[in-house]
């Protein structure tokens, strides 16, 4: 984590550290996930994250934000090594689109 931390301040970039049990907004929630405000709202009612309520409003943990984006970039890589597969059994690399094959 260290040479990480490191490589990151050699390049220039920020570092934050921020406890895991810090909780967020869920418009900083919304930022992180890279999703609309309404579509995380779903999200949390169908209890597809945990969150508590401090007042009327609702907040989340940031390890659960982050255990979510993580999920949800592990999904999006199974797909597109599903679809890449797919796309080499069917061997459609050979030709273009519209392209007709002659004999």
């Amino acid at each position: 984590m260290l040479r990480e931390v490191f490589q990151h301040l050699k390049d220039g970039q920020a570092i934050s550290l921020i406890p895991d049990d810090t909780l967020l907004t869920t418009q900083q929630a919304a930022e992180i996930l890279n999703i609309s405000r309404p579509y995380l709202y779903r999200l949390l009612d169908a209890d597809e994250i945990p969150f508590v309520r401090v007042g009327t409003h609702r907040k989340l943990h940031l390890a659960d934000v982050e255990a979510l984006r993580e999920r949800r970039c592990n999904e999006s890589r199974k797909a597109l090594i599903s679809i890449a597969t797919l796309d080499e059994e069917r061997d459609d690399y050979g030709c273009d689109y519209g392209e007709t094959t002659r004999e």
